[in-house]
C-alpha cells in the first residue's frame, strides 16, 4: 500500500495534457481540463506589454503575472485534484518559461483559513527559482502571500 507521500508525489509529476490556446503581446492563454472534467485557464500576462509600452522605457515594469482559475472560479473546487491541478499550473509556467525567459515573474498564494496554499506556491517558486537561476522573494500580506521571481 502507497504511502499518502508517496501518493502526492506521483500525483504532483503527472500534470494533466494542456495547450497553449492564445498568445498575444503580453498576454498568454494555457486550457486543460482535468479527469473530472473541470475546465483550467492559466493566464501569463504583462499589462505593460498588453498595453503597448516598450519594456525597456519604462523605469520599474510590474513583470509577467500568472492566475489560474478552475471553471471561472478562483476557488477551490474541494474535488481532491488540487496536487495534479497544481502540478499542471507549474508544467505550464515552465513552457512559458522556456519560451519567453522573462526577467520577472509573480504569482500569489491565499492566506484564507482552510485555504492555505502557501506551502504548494512556495514549492513551486523555489523549483522555478532554481531551474531558471532567480531570485525569490515572499511578501506577506494580510490575505495572501506574493511570490516574486526576478533574474540574477
Amino acid at each position: 500500500m502507497k504511502r499518502f507521500k508517496q501518493h502526492i508525489a506521483e500525483t504532483l509529476d503527472k500534470p494533466y495534457r494542456f495547450k497553449l490556446d492564445f498568445k498575444s503581446t503580453g498576454y498568454y492563454l494555457y486550457v486543460f481540463e482535468t479527469d473530472d472534467e473541470n475546465f483550467v485557464d492559466v493566464t501569463i500576462n504583462n499589462e505593460d506589454l498588453e498595453n503597448g509600452y516598450d519594456e525597456e522605457s519604462i523605469d520599474n515594469p510590474s513583470g509577467w503575472n500568472v492566475q489560474f482559475e478552475v471553471n471561472g472560479s478562483i476557488s477551490k473546487t474541494g474535488q481532491g485534484e488540487q496536487f495534479r491541478i497544481f502540478s499542471t499550473v507549474g508544467a505550464v509556467v515552465q513552457d512559458f518559461m522556456r519560451r519567453e525567459s522573462p526577467d520577472k515573474l509573480s504569482f500569489s498564494g491565499s492566506k484564507k483559513i482552510g485555504d492555505d496554499r502557501t506551502k504548494l506556491y512556495t514549492r513551486l517558486a523555489k523549483k522555478i527559482a532554481r531551474k531558471y537561476r532567480m531570485k525569490l522573494d515572499t511578501e506577506g500580506r494580510s490575505r495572501l502571500t506574493m511570490f516574486v521571481l526576478t533574474k540574477k
